[in-house]
C-alpha cells in the first residue's frame, strides 16, 4: 500500500496493518483518498516490510547501545525483544539518511508493540520520529499547528496544548474563501513555504460518542496505545478536499493565549519568549531526539549527534518568527479566536 501523505515530501509504503497512531497521516486513508501522486524522490521515503519472522546477522565487531544491536558504519541497527512462548520480536531500521528507508518488522513485535502491556513504541511512534528527523536533515521543519490560506497567503496557528488550534483552524474553514493546508501538523522548509499535512487524526478526538462508544474506547484504549476513534478531518469534513492547497507562502503566525480579548503584533521581547514556547511545544510533539533506535543509530552510523538536529530545528523555529509576522491572539475560550483572526486576516 503506497500513501502519499504529504505532496512529493512523505511517503510510506507499508502493508496494510494497524502500526499505531502516525502522525503525520492516516497511511490507510492517505492511499484511499489518493489526493497526492506516490513519490519514491520524496525526502521522506520510508518502507515498510511485515514478516512472519526476520533474521539478523550478528558480527564480531557489533557492539549493543541502548539494548540496540549495531555494527558500526553498517547503516543499519535492530532491536529485538523476547516475547511470550519463548519468541523473538524483531525491529531493523535500515538507511535512516538514504532515499529509500527501510523498516523492517515481525508480526509478533507489531501487536506487542501496540499493547499497554508493552514498554515499546508501536510501530508507528518509531516511523513518525524517522520521519521527523529524516525531513529535518532535508530542510523541513515539522512544525504543531494549523495553517490555512486566504487570498494565496499563509496563515499558521499555533498555542500550548489544548489552546483550540484545531477548533480554530476548523472554524475558519466555514468561510469557503479559504483554503486547507492543515489542523494539526505542517512542514515548513527553508523559503518559509508550509505544505499541507491533511490526514492527521487530531480531529477526532473532538468526535462526539455515544455512552456505549465512550465505554468500548476505554475498554479499547486500556488495552492499546491507539486512539479508539481513527477518522482523519477528511471524513469528518469531506467537503474540505476541494480546497486542499498543497503549499503556501506564510505571511503570519497566529500564537493563541488564554486572557482577555485582543489581537496584535508581537513585541521583539515577547519574539524571544514564544520562540522557546514553540521550541518546548514542538518538543512535546514529536520525540525524535529521545527516541532510543535513532541515538543507536547515529551512535553507529553518523558523525552527528542529536544535538546537531535540535540547535537545527530551534534554528528553523527562530528565522520563521524573525522573518514572519507573529500575531498573539488571545481570548478567554478556545471558541474566540477564530473571529479575531478572520477580522485581521480580511482587514489587510
Amino acid at each position: 500500500m503506497k500513501s502519499n501523505l504529504v505532496n512529493d515530501l512523505v511517503s510510506v509504503d507499508a502493508p496494510i496493518d494497524d502500526y499505531g497512531n502516525f502522525k503525520y497521516g492516516n497511511i490507510k486513508n492517505g492511499a484511499k483518498y489518493n489526493l497526492f501522486d506516490f513519490s519514491h524522490n520524496a525526502p521522506c521515503n520510508i518502507v515498510v516490510k511485515v514478516n512472519d519472522d526476520i533474521s539478523i546477522s550478528y558480527d564480531k565487531s557489533g557492539m549493543y547501545f541502548y539494548s540496540i544491536y549495531g555494527v558500526p558504519k553498517s547503516n543499519s541497527v535492530s532491536r529485538t525483544r523476547r516475547f511470550r512462548y519463548k519468541k523473538n520480536g524483531k525491529f531493523i531500521l535500515n538507511g535512516l539518511f538514504e532515499s529509500d528507508t527501510l523498516v523492517e518488522v515481525d508480526k509478533r513485535y507489531t501487536s506487542w508493540a501496540l499493547s499497554r502491556a508493552s514498554k515499546l513504541n508501536s510501530v508507528a511512534v518509531e516511523l513518525c520520529d524517522i520521519a521527523t528527523i529524516k525531513l529535518l536533515h532535508s530542510n523541513y521543519l515539522s512544525f504543531h499547528g494549523g495553517c490555512v490560506e486566504y487570498n494565496d497567503r499563509g496563515y499558521v496557528i499555533t498555542g500550548l496544548p489544548d489552546m483550540g488550534k484545531t477548533l480554530t483552524t476548523m472554524k475558519l474553514l466555514e468561510n469557503e474563501d479559504y483554503k486547507f493546508l492543515s489542523e494539526d501538523i505542517l512542514l515548513i522548509d527553508k523559503a518559509m513555504n508550509a505544505y499541507a499535512v491533511p490526514f492527521t487524526q487530531t480531529v477526532e478526538k473532538r468526535k462526539k460518542l455515544s455512552l456505549i462508544e465512550k465505554i468500548k474506547g476505554r475498554i479499547y484504549e486500556a488495552m492499546y496505545k491507539n486512539n479508539y476513534v481513527k477518522s482523519d478531518i477528511l471524513e469528518v469534513k469531506p467537503e474540505i478536499k476541494n480546497r486542499i492547497k498543497t503549499k503556501t507562502d506564510i505571511d503570519a503566525i497566529f500564537f493563541l493565549v488564554r486572557g482577555e480579548r485582543f489581537i496584535r503584533e508581537a513585541t521583539a521581547d515577547e519574539r524571544e519568549y514564544y520562540v522557546e514556547k514553540t521550541v518546548q511545544l514542538n518538543h512535546l510533539e514529536f520525540t525524535y531526539f529521545r527516541n532510543e533506535l535513532i541515538l543507536s543509530y547515529l551512535f553507529f552510523n553518523d558523525s552527528r549527534d542529536i544535538t546537531f538536529f535540535l540547535n537545527k530545528e530551534k534554528k528553523m523555529i527562530e528565522d520563521l518568527y524573525s522573518e514572519k509576522k507573529l500575531v498573539v491572539v488571545s481570548s478567554p475560550d478556545a471558541f474566540g479566536y477564530s473571529e479575531l483572526i478572520q477580522q485581521y486576516i480580511e482587514s489587510e
